[in-house]
C-alpha cells in the first residue's frame, strides 16, 4: 500500500517484512511547484511578500520576475517588494525554479496596492505555542493569537489567517494550509514522515485591519531530540535504518515519537557460513518499527553463527532425504545436530552415505560445527551385471577435470551410468562388456568443497571436489618403497591454505590409511603397506585432485632385464611394464633404459596399455611414412584413429624421431582421458613448473601430468619439456598413467 504523509513524503508498507518504508528520491528530479505565490493586497508604502515551494533534486536556483521580466538579485525562495507604490498596482509576480535536471515556472500572483490614508498597521501576536516549545511525534499542539489595531481595536476572527509550514534543512513543506477566520486551533504532529532531526515547524499568524494593512509574526517549534544507537553482537555487521544499509555500530539523532524502522538482515554467507539473526534487545522482529523513545537508547541485534547443510542424492529421482529439524534455506545454528533420513523411491534401495556422513543405515546424524555436504547414495534394485569398477572414489581440483572409470562386465552385460550432480557431465557412459566411463567435472566457484556421485549399473562412484582457490601440494617419501612392511607408517605432507578442507583417498586396497583422512589447512596423512612377496605393485593417495603415486618393490626384487638391475631407480616401473605385456625390451634380453624413446615405440606402448594386442585398425595407411610393412603400423594407425596424434606434419608421423618430454605429455594425457588432439580440458591456470608457462604449447598437458601424479618433473621446480624422453622415464610415465585408474 502507498500513502503520502502530511510532509509530502511517500511511504509503502511491506506486509512480509512487517515494516513501513519511506521512498527517497535521490536523483533525476526536475523541480515541480508544490506551493505557488499567492495574490496579496498591500497599502502603498508597505512591503509585499511572495514565496514559493518546490519539490525535486536540491539545490534549487530561484529567479523572480515582475511582469515576466527578471528582477535583479531576486534569487531567494521568498521575494520582498519594499515600499510599493500605486504604479505597482496590478503587477504580476512569478518565479522560475531551476536545478541540474530542469526548471519549472510558478503561477503568477497579483499585487494590489491600496491607499495608505495614514492608516497604522495592525499588530499580530502569537500567544501559543510559546517561544521555547518543543514537539514530539504524535503530540497535539495548540495555536492561538491576538490581533489589535490603533484604529479598529481588537480585530475580529475573520481578519486572522494561520499557516504552518514544516521546515527541513534549507526547504519546507506546507503542513497546515492557509486557514482564515479563526483565532486559535490545534494541529497533530505526525509520527510518520521525515526522519531527519534537522527539522522544525513554523507557525505564522497574519492579521488584517479594515484599511487592508497587514502584519505577520511567527513562532518556530523545534523537535525534542535523542540519540539512537544501533549495535550488533558480534560487532561490525550490517543493519538497516529506515531501509538504508549501514555498518554497526552507528549513532543517529532522532525526533522523539517519530517512527523509525530498524532491520537486522541475514548476513551474506562466506564459505557456507553466515551470521543469522537471533534477536533484538527490545525483542522485536528482525525488521520492525520503533517509536523514538524519550531518552537516548541503544538497540542491539544479536546474531548467531550458522552453517550450510547441503544434501543431495547420487541419482536424480532415486530417493529423498528428510532433515530433522528442517531448515527453510539449509542453514543451521552452529552446534545443532541434524538427523537425516534417506527414503528410496520405487525400484531403488538405500546404499550408503557420502561426504560428511558415513554408514549404510538409512539414518545418519550430522553435527553442524562447520558447513556440511552430504550425499545419499541409492542403487537400483534391478539386476546389475557389471562385475566391478576400477575404483570407487576420487578427488578433483577446484578447476575441474576429465576422468575415466574402467568397468568390468561380462560380454553380454549392457550397462549405463548416471550422474547424480549437475556439475558432473557424463561424456561416454554406456556399453556392453568391459568399457570405460568418461565424465567431466565443472570448475567449483564456491568457497566450500562439494561431493557428488555417479552410479554405474547400480554401483556408486563418489567424487569429492575442492573449494574454489584451494590448491594442494603433496610431499612424501621416495616414490619407490621397499617390499618389507615398514616398522612405522609412511607420512605424506599436505600444503594448502588455512581454510581449505580436504579428504584423502587411497588406492588400491592393500594400502591402509592410519590416523586422520580429512582435515582443514596443511597437515599430514599416514599409511602402512604390508609385505610384498610378489611382483612390484603401484598405489596412490589423492587429495584435492593431486595424486601422489608410488611403486612398492618385491621383498626379493629381481632384475627384469639384464641391463636393469634391481637397484635401478626405474626397476619397479620397468618390471610392471614387462609383467603387463607393454614391452619385451629392446632385444637381447635388454631394455635399454637410457635410450631415447622413438615416436613409433611410444605409439606401441600407449596402444598396448589401452587395448593390449587385439584391437581393430584401418588397413589403409593414415600417414605416408608409416606403411603396412612397418612393424609399428597398427599402433600408429590406432593412435591416429583415437585422435591422440595428428602427426609431425599433415601427412607424416616421423616414426623414428625421438619424443620430447613435452610431446610425450600430450600423447599420454590425450590417450588417458580419451581426448582428441583438438580437445580442451580443465587445468590449473597457475604454472606448476617454473620452466613451463601458460604460453607453452604443451602447458595444459604438463599441468595435468603433474596434477595426476604422473610426473614430478626433471627437478623439484622444472619439467625440461624439450629434453628427450628415455625408455626408462617412459616406463614410469606409462605405468603411472595406465596401470592404475
Amino acid at each position: 500500500a502507498l500513502a503520502v504523509s502530511p510532509t509530502g513524503s511517500l511511504y509503502y508498507a511491506s506486509w512480509s517484512g512487517n515494516a513501513v518504508y519511506k521512498v527517497d528520491y535521490t536523483a533525476g528530479q526536475a523541480p515541480a511547484i508544490t506551493q505557488h505565490p499567492q495574490n496579496t493586497s498591500v497599502p502603498e508604502g508597505e512591503t509585499a511578500t511572495f514565496s514559493v515551494n518546490a519539490s525535486g533534486q536540491q539545490p534549487f536556483q530561484y529567479q523572480w520576475q515582475k511582469n515576466q521580466q527578471d528582477i535583479p538579485n531576486a534569487t531567494s525562495q521568498t521575494l520582498n517588494v519594499a515600499s510599493v507604490s500605486s504604479g505597482d498596482n496590478g503587477a504580476q509576480f512569478r518565479v522560475k525554479v531551476t536545478n541540474s535536471f530542469g526548471s519549472a515556472v510558478s503561477n503568477a500572483a497579483t499585487l494590489t496596492v491600496t491607499a495608505n490614508n495614514n492608516n497604522q498597521a495592525p499588530k499580530a501576536t502569537i500567544t501559543a505555542p510559546a517561544a521555547g516549545t518543543l514537539y514530539s511525534g504524535g503530540q497535539v499542539i495548540s495555536y492561538a493569537g491576538t490581533g489589535t489595531d490603533q484604529e479598529d481595536g481588537n480585530l475580529p476572527a475573520a481578519n486572522y489567517c494561520w499557516i504552518v509550514n514544516f521546515h527541513h534543512e534549507t526547504h519546507y513543506h506546507p503542513f497546515l494550509p492557509q486557514t482564515c477566520g479563526v483565532t486559535s486551533g490545534t494541529v497533530t504532529i505526525p509520527t510518520l514522515g521525515e526522519t531527519s532531526a534537522n527539522v522544525w515547524y513554523r507557525f505564522t499568524l497574519t492579521v488584517r485591519d479594515s484599511g487592508g494593512r497587514t502584519n505577520s509574526t511567527f513562532v518556530d517549534v523545534p523537535p525534542r531530540k535523542v540519540n539512537l544507537t544501533l549495535k550488533t553482537n558480534p560487532a561490525g555487521l550490517q543493519l538497516t535504518l529506515d531501509g538504508q544499509p549501514m555498518t554497526a555500530p552507528v549513532q543517529t539523532a532522532s525526533v522523539v515519537g517519530i517512527v523509525r524502522s530498524i532491520g537486522a538482515p541475514g548476513q551474506l554467507p562466506v564459505g557456507g557460513t553466515r551470521q543469522g539473526f537471533a534477536s533484538w534487545s527490545d525483542n522485536g522482529a528482525a525488521t520492525h518499527d520503533i517509536p523514538t523513545p524519550a531518552s537516548d537508547t541503544t538497540y542491539t541485534a544479536t546474531y548467531t553463527t550458522q552453517h550450510l547443510l547441503t544434501v543431495g542424492v547420487n541419482i536424480s529421482g532415486a530417493g529423498t532425504v528428510a532433515a530433522n529439524p528442517a531448515s527453510a534455506d539449509g542453514f543451521y545454528n552452529a552446534g545443532v545436530s541434524v538427523q537425516l533420513t534417506a527414503s528410496p523411491s520405487a525400484g531403488f534401495k538405500f546404499d550408503s552415505w557420502g561426504g560428511d556422513a558415513s554408514g549404510t543405515a538409512n539414518q545418519a546424524g550430522v553435527s553442524m560445527s562447520a558447513p556440511r555436504s552430504v550425499s545419499a547414495n541409492f542403487v537400483s534394485t534391478a539386476f546389475s551385471c557389471a562385475d566391478d569398477l576400477s575404483h570407487n572414489a576420487t578427488t578433483v581440483g577446484f578447476s575441474g577435470d576429465i576422468r575415466v572409470i574402467e568397468v568390468s562386465a561380462s560380454p553380454a552385460c549392457n550397462w549405463q551410468s548416471v550422474s547424480g550432480a549437475p556439475w558432473m557431465t557424463i561424456l561416454s557412459g554406456s556399453g556392453t562388456g568391459n568399457g570405460v566411463v568418461r565424465f567431466r567435472v565443472d570448475a567449483n566457484g564456491d568457497a566450500a568443497p562439494r561431493t557428488g556421485s555417479i552410479t554405474i549399473s547400480g554401483r556408486p562412484y563418489q567424487v569429492t571436489q575442492s573449494a574454489a582457490g584451494c590448491t594442494f601440494t603433496l610431499t612424501g617419501p621416495n616414490f619407490v618403497l621397499g617390499g618389507a612392511a615398514a616398522p612405522v607408517p609412511y607420512r605424506l605432507s599436505i600444503s594448502t591454505g588455512p581454510n581449505c578442507d580436504w579428504t584423502a583417498m587411497a588406492y588400491p586396497s592393500f594400502m591402509t590409511m592410519t590416523g586422520a583422512t580429512s582435515g582443514r589447512g596443511s597437515g599430514t596423512v599416514s599409511f602402512v603397506l604390508p609385505q610384498n612377496d610378489n611382483a612390484p605393485r603401484q598405489g596412490y593417495i589423492t587429495i584435492g585432485g593431486q595424486f601422489w603415486r608410488f611403486v612398492q618393490q618385491s621383498l626379493a626384487p629381481v632384475s627384469p632385464f639384464s641391463d636393469v638391475p634391481a637397484t635401478h631407480p626405474f626397476a619397479g616401473s620397468i618390471s610392471l611394464l614387462k609383467a603387463n605385456g607393454l614391452s619385451a625390451g629392446c632385444g637381447g634380453g635388454q631394455y635399454c633404459p637410457e635410450d631415447p624413446m622413438t615416436r613409433s615405440e611410444m605409439a606401441a606402448f600407449i596402444i598396448r596399455a589401452l587395448y593390449g594386442e587385439n584391437f581393430s585398425y584401418s588397413s589403409q595407411p593414415l600417414f605416408t611414412d608409416v606403411g603396412l610393412e612397418n612393424p609399428y603400423f597398427k599402433y600408429v594407425q590406432k593412435l591416429r584413429e583415437i585422435g591422440a596424434t595428428n602427426g609431425c606434419t599433415t601427412t607424416t608421423f616421423c616414426p623414428g624421431d625421438s619424443v620430447t618430454r613435452g610431446q610425450m605429455a600430450a600423447f599420454i594425457i590425450r590417450a588417458r582421458l580419451g581426448l582428441l588432439y583438438t580437445d580442451l580440458f580443465p587445468v590449473l591456470t597457475a604454472p606448476l613448473f617454473a620452466d613451463v608457462g601458460n604460453g607453452n604449447l604443451f602447458f595444459p598437458y604438463i599441468q595435468k601430468m603433474k596434477e595426476l601424479g604422473i610426473t614430478s618433473g626433471c627437478t623439484e621446480t622444472q619439467y625440461c619439456d624439450n629434453d628427450r624422453t628415455t625408455r626408462g622415464q617412459m616406463a614410469v610415465f606409462l605405468t603411472r598413467a595406465f596401470l592404475l585408474p
